[in-house]
């Protein structure tokens, strides 16, 4: 009886699982060459399972911390721009004010030049940060929650930060303890929405950088969920904007239609109701998976992650969750920030109370999965970690860490295992 022995195609991931159905028993010789194992199986009734799990490593390549030259004390958010070919990170720290860092080699960041809080400035308590650009110039935006205001930055030129223009709080303003800020264009103007603690949402026109003006606020009613208003994010649908803005005191997103951005509308909300996790909320992202799009809300009193479907922005649906267990590094879970690669869509998590970060998988909205995290240890600056930010250097993925207790910024590689394709079938 004549026996044939059958090489099925395979492409090798970090691992290769093989079912066997009913076999006989086997007589199994195994070759390892290079990245790629054959296997040469002397046995009928064998079948391959081709379920390769989408593995992301983390990895420490570089960082830096304050040594009294530097504007890294209490480093808070941060927010990535590119000037050139070059890549940068503007950070900004609560008790100092703006560090910019050049890491377009992140395996050795550079500290490029900083500013600081004085009277004319308003970086007392910076927070929030972003960065956008107007015609060729680039601007870092920052909110000052103890000076009650924002402050705009010219970055054009990373070694010599230009302080431009700030507005801060008064009678017909919501700028008061400021937290989170976000950018977004309507035509050819350039608009912040900035979030105030007690206040709500204040949206700015900063199309002219260096005059920046107040076009309209919304506040909490006792229908909307703006109180405590935190974290903030912007989205498109169609022709039209929106926000989200969490609300800590009041456990849930509220979404606003800022399509004209002088007259905001609230349209819908949803809140912590025992079987969602939107208690404490802080930090918010959206992505898009097809046609729909998501929120990813941090919750740091329930130490997870809630899923909000917002395709249909005035009715949100919660989709999924996911909290800490004991393996996953989701203790106080704080800052979000949302990414692809490849065909995968994920979400990197800062975890204050464990000191690390976690990275999900939201590929598949309703059903997340953890894939990897990494912690502080000792030797790394990730003690505390708070706000976070993606970037991209060539086809590599990075995450830039503001640690406002080690008082610096960690840098972290998103590795892909490789693809080895072991050829077509062979009889």
């Amino acid at each position: 009886m004549k026996k044939h022995i059958v090489f099925k195609k395979l492409i090798f991931r970090c691992n290769v699982k093989c079912v066997l159905i009913n076999p006989p028993p086997p007589y199994i010789t195994t070759h390892l060459i290079g990245l790629a194992t054959v296997i040469a199986i002397s046995f009928l009734g064998l079948t391959f399972e081709d379920s390769f799990a989408q593995t992301i490593t983390i990895e420490s390549v570089s960082q830096i911390s304050d040594d009294n030259t530097l504007a890294l004390l209490g480093a808070n958010e941060s927010t990535p721009f590119m000037i050139g070919t070059s890549t940068y990170v503007a950070v900004s720290t609560f008790n100092e004010g703006v560090q910019i860092l050049d890491v377009s080699t992140p395996s050795s960041i550079s500290a490029v030049s900083q500013i600081n809080d004085n009277d004319s400035r308003a970086l007392q308590g910076a927070n929030g940060i972003v960065s956008f650009k107007i015609g060729t110039s680039t601007y870092v935006a920052v909110s000052a929650e103890h000076d009650n205001g924002v402050q705009i930055l010219d970055v054009s030129t990373p070694s010599a930060i230009t302080a431009v223009s700030q507005i801060t709080d008064n009678d017909t303003r919501a700028l008061a303890t400021v937290q989170g800020l976000t950018s977004f264009k309507i035509g050819s103007s350039t608009y912040l929405a900035v979030t105030a603690f007690y206040q709500g949402v204040q949206i700015l026109d900063v199309s002219t950088p260096s005059s920046i003006s107040a076009i309209s606020k919304i506040g909490d009613d006792g229908t909307r969920t703006l109180g405590g208003a935190t974290g903030i994010t912007s989205f498109k649908i169609g022709s039209s904007t929106y926000l989200a803005v969490t609300s800590s005191t009041e456990n849930g997103v509220q979404i606003l239609d800022v399509s004209t951005p002088s007259s905001i509308s609230a349209i819908s909300q949803i809140t912590d109701n025992g079987t969602r996790t939107l208690a404490g909320p802080a930090g918010v992202t959206s992505f898009k998976i097809g046609s729909s799009t998501y929120l990813a809300v941090t919750s740091s009193t329930e130490n997870g992650v809630q899923i909000l479907d917002v395709s249909t922005p005035s009715s949100i649906s919660a989709i999924s969750q996911i909290t800490d267990n004991g393996s996953r590094t989701l203790g106080g879970a704080n800052g979000i920030i949302s990414f692809k690669i490849g065909s995968s869509t994920y979400v990197a998590v800062t975890a204050r109370n464990e000191n690390g970060v976690q990275i999900l998988d939201v590929s598949t909205p309703s059903s997340i999965s953890t894939v990897s995290q990494i912690t502080d240890n000792g030797k790394r600056e990730l003690d505390g970690a708070h706000g976070i930010t993606s970037f991209k250097i060539d086809s590599s993925t990075y995450l830039a860490v503001p640690s406002n207790r080690d008082h610096g910024v960690e840098i972290l590689k998103l590795n892909q295992p490789p693809i080895a394709n072991a050829g077509r079938d062979i009889t």
